[in-house]
């Protein structure tokens, strides 16, 4: 659908296995999504759906999945919590590579949330390889291994900075959930947040890495909360009494967009990075959720129906090319 709400088109048909969690290539051309517990790629228009990982046997998808900046990769965690690994699997479904099967090599230990730098040389992901969960980098092609946290307790979800100069991650080794960041070489550990809550999902940069977005749960309500990436400034950009979920940054970091059941329903809400201009764009019965926003794209649309997408997906107004809404 455009990001103002309008136009939704449904890319899928009905079927006894959930599809969720739709995620645009950085180039505009795919989609994949999650299928029960397998990974698919389809067309941007939603035609030629291909299963990914219909070899691997179990793929969770707790962690999700994380496209290479060039968008011929695709890397996720497979196989259950406790025996888990991180692969990358080229988008046509060929070369399926376990990256880090040399590393976890013991029953019970897992490695997965891999994410990749901008720049598509490094993945970095967490991992109990050596005892506690703890933040690892590797090449792309699973060379190189470097760990970068150490302490008490465990460190998870890390995410790297769109600028390539931070990583930043939640651990509880205070006792309890907070955001930390990290240069990417191990260096210049800082906790960003005190006491906030419950942490939930990964935190998400903002496209000039000036602020994190993160899925705070506090006394029974979830909120998005606007976290400056020096830990300076903190921000509750909803404070209602419904649950607030799963936000995402537009791509020039002029909206937000989000769950919400404040309708009654989970509906997809934006708003504009200081809360303000909050927008119901579904107002549907049913339940929507896990909204992506298309990246700016290049490619002419050869026409109106291949112009227009929808289906839990986000876009912007467009003529020719893709155009930001002001």
């Amino acid at each position: 659908m455009n990001a103002d709400g309008s136009q939704v088109i449904r890319l899928t048909q009905k079927s006894a296995i959930p599809r969720k969690s739709p995620g645009w290539s950085p180039d505009g051309l795919w989609l994949a999504y999650w299928e029960g517990a397998d990974i698919y790629r389809m067309d941007y228009n939603g035609k030629n759906a291909l299963r990914l990982t219909e070899s691997l046997g179990q793929v969770t998808g707790y962690f999700g999945y994380a496209w290479s900046p060039d968008s011929a990769w695709l890397a996720f965690m497979g196989g259950r919590f406790d025996d888990s690994d991180v692969y990358r699997i080229q988008t046509d479904g060929r070369n399926k590579q376990n990256l880090t099967a040399s590393f976890t090599t013991e029953k019970g230990v897992g490695s997965g949330a891999p994410r990749w730098s901008p720049d598509g040389a490094w993945l970095v992901f967490a991992s109990d390889g050596e005892g506690d969960m703890e933040i690892y980098k590797m090449r792309a092609d699973g060379s190189d291994l470097v760990r970068l946290t150490t302490g008490a307790g465990v460190a998870y979800s890390p995410v790297w900075s769109p600028d390539g100069q931070w990583i930043v991650f939640q651990s509880n080794r205070t006792g309890r959930p907070e955001i930390y960041r990290i240069r990417p070489d191990g260096s210049e550990l800082k906790r960003l947040t005190e006491n906030l809550g419950a942490i939930f999902g990964v935190p998400e940069w903002s496209p000039d890495s000036a602020w994190l977005l993160l899925e705070v749960t506090h006394e029974g309500r979830t909120d998005i909360h606007r976290l400056r990436a020096d830990g300076s400034v903190l921000e509750n950009l909803t404070q209602h009494p419904a649950q607030d979920t799963a936000p995402a940054w537009s791509p020039d970091g002029r909206w937000i967009v989000f769950t919400s059941t404040r309708g009654g329903s989970a509906d997809i809400w934006r708003m504009r990075p200081d809360g303000s201009e909050l927008q119901n764009l579904t107002r549907h019965p049913d339940q929507d959720y896990n909204a992506a926003w298309s990246p700016p794209m290049s490619v002419p649309w050869r026409g109106f129906w291949d112009g227009l997408l929808g289906g839990g997906l986000l876009l912007a107004g467009f003529k020719l090319r893709r155009k930001w809404p002001a």
